[in-house]
């Protein structure tokens, strides 16, 4: 049984932004939301803005990302 989701990249204003799930309900990689709402951001201090995030929006899924 494969644990990890594999994502669907969708491009917001010429950038990938990586999500799982169906059309009906689509949950995004938050780390590239945070790299397009602040593209000044480190990508090291990416918790500093999830951490604002409120608890019931938060889920985490093991995702296969490049290379795997």
């Amino acid at each position: 049984m494969n644990l990890y989701l594999t994502y669907t990249v969708f491009v917001f204003e010429s950038q990938q932004v990586r999500f799982v799930g169906t059309p009906e309900k689509i949950e995004w990689v938050a780390a590239d939301i945070v790299a397009i709402l602040y593209p000044q951001a480190d990508p090291h201090n990416y918790s500093n803005y999830l951490g604002k995030v409120p608890a019931i929006w938060k889920d985490h899924k093991p995702i296969m990302t490049p290379p795997w």
